[in-house]
């Protein structure tokens, strides 16, 4: 037996509220049963009916209250799991940080005294990462005496960590001494480069630590007399004092003088002048703590000098050519005007030049009593010396005596190291008693010879002093100085261009007719040379002009550089980026194709335009250019083409 279904629930509104007349379409009435269906599912549930008056909604379908139900026993179960791991790992941080790296160390650093930095790094992943590397980069001014542990790459200070498991951590200590100026600022970093778990891209964290150096473990000061005049001996004391407890060894101490101050002695080691010729150097003793380093000079003032003079000390240490400077200090000494004022101007200035091999000085030396007293027992001398190779030589090395012109007459020695021209009062009256006021100028010309082959530096250092026996009724046996004057050699590098048809043997080099034919071609042979004894040369070119009736033949052989030929400026160029200081010949060679036109006819052809050369002395940073006169078929330096360089008739 079938079983009927229950009827439908009653819709919970009046059926005629959607009843129509006859006048609707049947589409309006199929849009309206529509809406009702839509009711239906919106308030009837299972069967259930619903007050439309509350206008409360069906329940949600089943299905959705589950997925419902499952989204929310999956958060609490991943709750549940981030609280168990805290549980078990309670000091884990939850953080995206990766490799951590921390410095521990001094921001304010004592120059001079060891320093001690601690590098810490830490996992702060919950996975292990690999690849793990920590780079250390301190000032270049640091000098490290310890590291725990010992790098893996001691040249870039480098240390390879490897796989590093989760909450894994470390530290690295270095210790060192840093140098520098006081008040200069610096940074100590450190650098870690890891890969994360399951990735192939590095990442990277640094640290930075800020440094300023604020104090120094040395002290010292500069002892100077309370005033002086130009030309009295100025003892110049500096003492040191070492406040670690470390000892100190290797320091230099640097004096840079003021301008006219002429150092005569040292004390303790030797004062030598540094590079740069603005400084003097001296190596002090070494320093255990507490100790007392002392060191200085003994000079002089040269003539003219007054007013303040500051005198300046650096104390460091030397890293290759670099000053690392640990202590500094300045003093400033009052200085008089003297009595006897003595000036020396050398081929128009008073300061170090550079001079030509084989030109002249010409020497003007001016003397005035500056003084409200006069002034007696005068004697003037210029000291000249010759340095090759910054040594000292003996005899008459770059001074051509015999050359000498002084219309004064002094009186001259050539027999030491260093030449002198003196001046006294039997040829120069005024030197008798000079009244105050009163001035005189001496003159004189002094040749230089070339330098010598293997020269490398050559230099004429002129020195001029003056001694005084009273200064009006009192004895003062006073010498004076003035201002010495460096005259470098500039290179003597110079160019040489000839032409030839035969070889010096006398086997030929060219072709074609000799003499030349006007209409025919002779190819000629043109040789360049570069000679040079002093320093290096860069930038180098030598170039010349090919006049219209000779050709380019394409034939060249040379030591070193290139040559090349423009055709539309006719130019031939010999370009060379340097030639070094032990070389002292080049030659680039090629050949010419002249063919002489019918004016040449009885005369010497031109086969090549004036020869140029144009370079740069590295030495001295100065420009050398030279010149030589224009080649023609009168091929002077080939002795077996001597009478055949007129062009004939065809």
């Amino acid at each position: 037996m079938t079983k009927r279904l229950p009827p439908p629930p009653l819709r919970p509104w009046k059926k005629a509220f959607f009843s129509y007349s006859e006048e609707v379409s049947e589409e309006q009435k199929e849009k309206g049963n529509e809406v009702a269906k839509g009711l239906e599912k919106i308030y009837l549930t299972e069967g259930k009916k619903k007050n439309l008056e509350t206008f409360e909604r069906a329940k949600s379908h089943r299905v959705l209250r589950f997925f419902f139900w499952l989204l929310f026993f999956c958060a609490g179960a991943t709750l549940v799991a981030w609280l168990g791991l805290l549980w078990l790992q309670p000091n884990a941080e939850i953080d995206n940080l990766g490799l951590e790296v921390k410095i521990e160390g001094p921001s304010s650093i004592t120059l001079g005294e060891e320093q001690s930095f601690v590098v810490k790094y830490r996992n702060r992943t919950f996975q292990p990462i690999s690849d793990a590397e920590v780079r250390l980069s301190w000032p270049a001014d640091f000098q490290s005496t310890y590291t725990e542990p010992m790098p893996t790459e001691t040249q870039s200070t480098a240390w390879k960590l490897g796989i590093l498991a989760p909450a894994a951590e470390g530290q690295i200590t270095v210790r060192g001494i840093f140098l520098g100026a006081l008040g200069a600022k610096s940074a100590f970093q450190a650098i870690v480069i890891y890969h994360p778990s399951g990735q192939t891209r590095p990442k990277e964290s640094l640290a930075t630590q800020s440094l300023e150096y604020g104090a120094s473990m040395l002290d010292g000061q500069i002892l100077l007399p309370l005033k002086t005049v130009a030309g009295d001996q100025v003892p110049f004391t500096f003492e040191l004092v070492n406040h670690g407890n470390q000892d100190l060894a290797g320091l230099i101490a640097r004096y840079e003088f003021p301008i006219g101050f002429i150092p005569t002695a040292s004390t303790g080691t030797t004062l030598l002048p540094t590079a740069n010729t603005q400084e003097w150097e001296q190596v002090l003793s070494n320093l255990v703590p507490g100790a007392t380093s002392t060191g200085g000079v003994t000079g002089a003032f040269v003539s003219g000098s007054a007013g303040d003079a500051i005198f300046k000390v650096r104390v460091g240490k030397l890293r290759g050519t670099e000053f690392l400077t640990l202590y500094s200090s300045e003093a400033i000494l009052p200085v008089l005007a003297g009595d006897l004022s003595l000036r020396m101007v050398a081929n128009g200035s008073d300061t170090d030049r550079t001079m030509q091999p084989g030109d002249s000085l010409r020497i003007a030396i001016a003397y005035k009593n500056v003084s409200p007293e006069p002034i007696s027992g005068i004697v003037v001398t210029l000291g000249v010396d010759s340095l090759l190779n910054n040594v000292s030589t003996t005899g008459t090395t770059l001074v051509n005596w015999d050359g000498l012109e002084d219309a004064t007459h002094g009186a001259t020695t050539t027999n030491h190291r260093i030449q002198t021209v003196q001046y006294d009062k039997t040829v120069v009256p005024d030197f008798e008693m000079l009244a105050p006021g009163e001035e005189g100028t001496i003159e004189l010309t002094l040749p230089s010879l070339g330098a010598t082959s293997g020269t490398k530096e050559a230099m004429i250092v002129l020195n001029l002093s003056g001694s005084i026996e009273k200064v009006g009724k009192d004895k003062v046996k006073r010498i004076l100085h003035a201002s010495p004057i460096h005259a470098r050699f500039r290179t003597d590098a110079d160019v040489k261009s000839s032409a030839r048809y035969f070889t010096e043997e006398g086997a030929p080099l060219g072709t074609g007719p000799l003499p030349p034919v006007a209409g025919k071609s002779t190819v000629y042979r043109i040789e360049w040379s570069l000679e040079k004894n002093l320093h290096n040369l860069e930038s180098i070119e030598v170039s010349a002009t090919l006049p219209v009736n000779a050709a380019w033949t394409g034939q060249i052989l040379t030591d070193a550089g290139e040559i090349s030929y423009e055709e539309e400026t006719r130019i031939v160029r010999w370009k060379l980026n340097r030639m070094p200081e032990d070389i002292g010949t080049l030659s680039a060679n090629f050949d010419v194709s002249l063919t002489p036109a019918d004016l040449d006819i009885g005369r010497f052809a031109r086969l090549l335009g004036e020869t140029k050369l144009t370079a740069t002395d590295a030495s001295v940073s100065e420009p050398v250019i030279r010149a030589k006169p224009a080649l023609s078929t009168d091929l002077k330096d080939d002795a077996s083409a001597e009478g055949k360089g007129v062009v004939r008739k065809p």
